[in-house]
């Protein structure tokens, strides 16, 4: 058993890569923090636009992890760039769930690789 000291407010949601390999946590100091778990370390984070985050989740391919929060936004954070690359608007209140579905996967029009599509969906607090 181990006790980590993550953040000074209290954390609102966690989730873990599904191999497992790291932890995400969102609080309500608003930051995203992600851990590698097996070393206990940090290895990035970032803050929301305003407020706390409230929940998150991965992709199935561990390629990006979801936030929503008091800030009414859904923000799509890479695991490779190391930040923000998408985010969605829409909610008239703070976003209290997040999730992804599946990957989705079709060839390329050419025939070569495959195109990878993510889609998601979240719940806001009325």
């Amino acid at each position: 058993m181990a006790r980590w000291h993550v953040c000074q407010g209290s954390i609102n949601s966690i989730a873990f890569s599904h191999d497992g390999a790291y932890l995400a946590t969102v609080g309500r100091d608003g930051y995203l923090r992600v851990f590698d778990y097996t070393k206990e370390q940090l290895v990035c984070g970032g803050k929301s636009y305003y407020g706390a985050l409230l929940c998150c989740a991965w992709s199935m391919d561990g390629k990006y992890i979801l936030t929503g929060g008091e800030d009414d936004l859904v923000q799509v954070w890479s695991m490779e760039d190391r930040k923000v690359v998408a985010w969605g608007e829409g909610h008239n209140s703070w976003v209290s769930g997040v999730a992804f579905d599946s990957y989705w996967s079709s060839p390329n029009s050419d025939g070569t690789g495959e195109t990878v599509m993510y889609r998601f969906g979240s719940v806001g607090q009325v």
